[in-house]
This record gives C-alpha cells, structure tokens and sequence, in this order.
C-alpha cells in the first residue's frame, strides 16, 4: 500500500465517522463573484466613465466602466486537487472587496456580501458614489508630485 494511501484511508474513515469525506477528485469553485454595478457622481448623481473597479485580492477581475457609469467584473474561479463532501455545512456568507478609483476623486472601497456555493453574480443594489477631490486636495497632490 502507498504512503498516500496509507494516509488518505483514515482521513476519510474519520469524516465518514462525522458525516463527511475527502475524495481526491479535483474540484473548482468559485474565489470571488462576477460583481455588477453603476459609479455615479456623488453630488450630481452622473454617471462616471472610465473609473477603475477592482476586486481585492483578484486582480485579475479588474475593469473600468463604461460611459453609463455600469461595470461588470469577472468571476474568478479557483481549482483545489480534491472534494470535500461535509453534510451539515451550509452556504457561509463571505465577502469581498471592492475599490473604486478616478483621477480627481476619492477613492472608495465598498465590502459585498455573497454566498459562495449559490450566487455566482451579485449586483449592487445601490451605486457607487464618488466624491469629488477638493481644490485644495488637488494642487496639494500635483505639487507632490513636482516635488515642491
């Protein structure tokens, strides 16, 4: 018998004995949602182009909106090299984060809430709002950036 047998067959004696098993059968499941939603202006309500929207910790599911101000990310999936099988445990809630960018207003992070094993796709059932930079805010960073 191999060492991964050996190890494997107490594992799963264990979590049948508790109601669960771990099969080594590769699975895919789902890191972070594809998220849909709107960045308006916070004072005027107009929709902002060309913000940027990441998804925290997946860079890979970063998007810019379009002249509506609408967004859609991608969903990012993750594969693990075995199943787990657990009877009792129901579909956690988990969040993510989301950022918000444009040059000339603040940045904003909003937390979304989701359920992992049956919502694939959230929409944001409020927009985004950004505030804009003050005056002050803005000569303060372009002199930064001059380094004066």
């Amino acid at each position: 018998m191999t060492m991964k047998r050996r190890l494997l067959l107490p594992v799963c004696a264990a979590l049948l004995a508790c109601g669960g098993c771990v099969l080594p059968i590769p699975t895919t499941h789902v890191a972070a949602p594809s998220i849909q939603g709107q960045v308006i202006h916070a004072n005027t309500g107009a929709p902002i182009d060309l913000a940027g929207v990441l998804v925290e910790g997946h860079k890979e599911a970063s998007v810019l909106t379009a002249r509506d101000g609408r967004f859609s990310t991608d969903q990012i999936t993750r594969t693990k090299p075995f199943w787990v099988w657990w009877p009792f445990g129901g579909d956690e809630m988990k969040e993510v984060t989301v950022k918000v960018a444009r040059p000339g207003y603040e940045k904003v992070k909003q937390k979304v809430a989701w359920y992992p094993k049956s919502q694939f796709v959230v929409s944001l059932p409020q927009p985004i709002a950004l505030h804009p930079k003050s005056h002050e805010k803005l000569a303060e960073e372009a002199s930064a950036r001059l380094g004066q």
